[in-house]
């Protein structure tokens, strides 16, 4: 759990989705927006969100003063995230890593095929 100030015109971070956490948002004060696979959605003191293991999400402080929201994330072991827009994955093993690639066959680079 922690307390979110988001800064007047500030994003605190990019569009992203996690593998295996879920994330509880609960706007305390102020007025935003976030962003989902719909699209943005205004937000104000006393909303509440809910983002489950595949929902991509995103907050920015549109409003006239700090967007300030309690999150509650269970912090599985084995999280990954992934950021849409750039492609990217954040991955933790055990140190966080961002990384980019291009989609690999499965059994690429492996010495054996199951048709072998």
């Amino acid at each position: 759990m922690e307390i979110l100030r988001v800064p007047l015109g500030r994003i605190p971070y990019p569009f992203h989705s996690h593998s295996a956490q879920w994330e509880f948002y609960h706007v305390i004060s102020g007025t935003g927006k976030v962003r989902h696979l719909e699209g943005w959605e205004s937000i104000g003191s006393g909303d509440a969100l809910l983002f489950k293991p595949g929902e991509p999400h995103q907050l920015i402080n549109d409003g006239d003063e700090d967007l300030i929201l309690t999150v509650v994330a269970d912090n599985p072991l084995g999280e990954s995230c992934h950021y849409p827009d750039s492609g990217k994955w954040l991955v933790r093993s055990p140190k966080s890593r961002i990384l980019r690639s291009e989609p690999l066959d499965y059994y690429d680079g492996e010495d054996l095929r199951p048709d072998d």
